[in-house]
């Protein structure tokens, strides 16, 4: 089935009628920024990141020549339908370099944009970079087998449209190319601690990948199930098949009730032990998705849980470490 990007239509109608009050709000809007802007043109190269997951690749790269602000950075932000405040744009209005997400996953953020000069990265754009391609040739091999079992309908084939590209580890690498080479172009006298910078957290990531092949060659013909398709790009890699009924994560990404027979299929299929585990995301949990939770846990069904943001006091490669160890902790039963 084609995907649908999970920031639903309607959210961004919206969005795009909240943004201009909470402009005007200024004085009663709250910052979220992670820390405050002001000054933070002075302090090197001041980058802000729509999400602390990008602002933390940033720093990284950026070492300590950048000052980086994150818009949304607590665990307790919806990123689907945050709305940006006056101090957001004043926050924007003072950077060098803006990151997003893109695919309609945090357009306020290009909104806010009022400079056209403004370098602004998508991650999504470098999700067809010739590191994914490599990747997904290189563990062809492992996933041939699931492939035809679910070239079937019936299964929500979240990969298609899926705007979640934090969690492809490759598109991360070439993000990480990118910032770089967008920092060694405003600030060339530093540009060998960039280079340095980004080769390091490339290695890093590489040797995380190496752990989700080594996942993939055990996981053939293995299923899992989501409440949100956050999380399909790493889970993929691994070697696990999607096995979602279809509909399902489509509706509680529109924030609607997911319909009763598929919520009917999904709590069957738990039953029946169908999937080797159960990605729930927290973060946008809602009393139909805390009903399948329990019922896979009724069932001894592992329940894992993959988050949106990156959580406080760990960097990009330690969270996803921890994600990869909580898959290879089910792959080992």
């Amino acid at each position: 089935m084609i995907f649908q990007p999970s920031t639903p239509l309607k959210r961004r109608a919206l969005m795009a009628l909240a943004l201009p009050a909470a402009m005007m709000l200024a004085a009663c809007g709250e910052s979220s920024t992670a820390t405050s802007s002001a000054g933070a043109a002075d302090a090197g190269i001041f980058v802000v990141a729509s999400t602390n997951v990008y602002g933390n690749i940033a720093e990284q790269i950026g070492g300590e020549h950048v000052s980086v602000d994150s818009i949304i950075n607590r665990e307790t932000q919806d990123p689907h339908s945050y709305e940006a405040t006056a101090q957001d744009r004043l926050t924007v209005s003072k950077a060098s370099l803006v990151i997003a997400n893109g695919g309609g996953y945090d357009d306020y953020l290009d909104q806010l944009v009022a400079s056209d000069s403004t370098p602004v990265l998508h991650a999504v754009d470098f999700a067809d970079s010739p590191a994914e391609t490599d990747v997904a040739e290189s563990s062809a091999s492992a996933t041939t087998e699931l492939a035809s079992e679910d070239a079937h309908d019936g299964h929500d084939h979240s990969g298609s449209g899926n705007e979640h590209v934090w969690y492809d580890l490759h598109t991360m690498e070439a993000l990480a190319e990118g910032i770089k080479d967008q920092l060694v172009t405003a600030d060339p006298d530093n540009a060998d601690s960039y280079e340095a910078n980004t080769k390091t957290f490339v290695a890093s990531l590489e040797a995380l990948t190496e752990r989700t092949h080594a996942l993939a060659e055990k996981n053939a013909g293995k299923k899992f199930a989501m409440t949100e398709p956050v999380p399909y790009y790493l889970l993929a890699e691994t070697g696990f098949a999607d096995a979602t009924p279809e509909g399902f994560t489509s509706a509680i990404e529109a924030g609607n009730d997911v319909p009763a027979l598929v919520a009917l299929e999904m709590e069957d299929a738990l039953k029946a032990k169908t999937f080797a585990f159960l990605a729930f995301n927290p973060q946008t949990s809602t009393p139909q998705t805390d009903s399948i939770r329990g019922t896979a846990e009724d069932n001894g069904i592992p329940v894992l849980d993959f988050l949106e943001l990156l959580p406080e006091g760990k960097n990009f490669q330690e969270w996803m470490s921890e994600n990869i160890s909580s898959i290879e902790g089910v792959s080992a039963k």
